[in-house]
């Protein structure tokens, strides 16, 4: 076994069997905000729906969804590997694809599970650029024609990672802010340019949602 092998062991190990312990354990000393948790709660309970959230800033996402039987679209890396033993650990599903690898199979994946449930996206992943939605994922949204739910979270004081997604893991004992915006739907006759212009006005939404988390956060009220 090749050292980048015994490294990758050691990550899925340390994923699957201690990252839920070590994410919970720091969450529970946070102080945590919800904010617009009311655009959620109209979908929550029975209803079907697309979360969309960014890479970067998934520890609060992850943490508040855990327990909502949503299913997760995680890359088919060896780091999507990682994403999927830690967030299974929460109650999450999975399905496996992205923009680079398996992208036909993993749209068919979620349009099958939107038929039972609720999903989730990290739409700037698996590998960027940072805070720029994939059209997949509103590409899923016109064709199963359920609404997209927009959230953003910030944790302070926080590590932030020299990734591309400059990754956020808060430090214990600090404040963590989570904010969904406003759901709409996108229509299933639109294409081409329309469908491009969605695709634009969820990285507005987004973005917008990231700073006013990043706000919240710091200012702590």
């Amino acid at each position: 076994m090749n050292r980048k092998r015994i490294k990758y062991a050691i990550l899925y190990f340390i994923a699957q069997y201690l990252g839920p312990i070590l994410v919970g354990a720091v969450a529970l000393t946070l102080r945590k905000r919800v904010v617009g948790g009311e655009h959620w709660d109209a979908y929550r309970h029975g209803k079907k729906y697309i979360i969309a959230s960014l890479h970067g800033r998934m520890f609060m996402p992850i943490w508040t969804l855990k327990g909502n039987n949503l299913t997760a679209l995680v890359s088919q890396s060896q780091d999507g590997e990682i994403i999927t033993r830690l967030i299974m650990g929460f109650g999450f599903g999975a399905v496996r694809g992205s923009s680079n690898r398996g992208a036909l199979a993993a749209v068919r994946g979620l349009l099958n599970v939107l038929k039972k449930g609720p999903i989730a996206i990290l739409v700037d992943g698996p590998q960027g650029p940072r805070e720029d939605p994939k059209i997949g994922s509103v590409a899923v949204a016109r064709a199963s024609g359920h609404p997209i739910i927009p959230c953003a979270g910030a944790t302070w004081p926080a590590w932030e990672f020299n990734s591309w997604d400059r990754f956020q893991f808060p430090k214990p004992f600090g404040r963590g802010v989570i904010v969904f915006g406003e759901p709409f739907t996108i229509p299933t006759d639109v294409k081409g340019e329309q469908l491009e212009e969605w695709r634009l006005e969820l990285k507005k939404r987004l973005v917008s949602l990231r700073e006013e988390a990043d706000r919240l956060a710091r200012e702590g009220s």
